[in-house]
């Protein structure tokens, strides 16, 4: 996180912050990015399938993304809650945590979550780890 944050807050932050307020699903970020489709995701049960490319769903979709982006372009400030549900393949585990993200302007950003404090001013990054106390400080990008 803290190097992505450092080279590229100006960028990805906000673009994660979109895509995690409106739940886009992977195929939508990469069809609007001009690659080629993401490979359909496992089937949960004997019912679910992956909508195709050309699906009504999917074109809503991604029409969805480009709306949010062309808002957050427009938008000084963004304040969002939000929760993550994680699943880690090793350990064969599912997990879910809450947090917070605060964006002013295009460089300065807070992001609060179990892990950790990770903030921003625009010339400074700084991150803070409260189980270790420990406290990290960068020179923003």
């Amino acid at each position: 996180m803290a190097d992505s944050a450092n080279s590229n807050g100006r960028g990805l932050l906000p673009a994660i912050a979109i895509l995690i307020a409106i739940g886009m699903a992977a195929s939508a970020r990469t069809a609007l990015a001009g690659d080629a489709p993401a490979a359909p995701p496992v089937a949960a049960g004997p019912a679910a399938t992956a909508a195709p490319a050309d699906s009504s769903a999917f074109k809503e979709a991604k029409a969805a993304l480009r709306k949010a982006i062309a808002f957050h372009r427009e938008a000084q400030d963004l304040s969002l809650k939000f929760t993550a549900q994680v699943y880690n393949a090793a350990l064969d585990k599912h997990d879910a945590y809450q947090g917070r993200f605060l964006l002013k302007g295009a460089d300065k950003f807070r992001l609060e979550i179990p892990g950790g404090t990770f903030v921003s001013d625009g010339t400074t990054y700084w991150e803070y780890h409260a189980q270790t106390k420990q406290a990290i400080r960068k020179a923003a990008a």
